[in-house]
């Protein structure tokens, strides 16, 4: 039981960082982006 938690956690953490990492790259590359435009 307790090991079968702690996977569906890991599972969740993981799924969350990828999630925040990808909204930080599309934030990332449209600031890219608007940096080229205004060149």
């Amino acid at each position: 039981m307790d090991s079968i938690f702690m996977l569906n956690l890991a599972g969740i953490v993981a799924f969350g960082v990828a999630v925040l990492g990808f909204f930080y790259m599309m934030g990332k590359k449209r600031r890219d982006d608007d940096r080229d435009r205004k060149d």
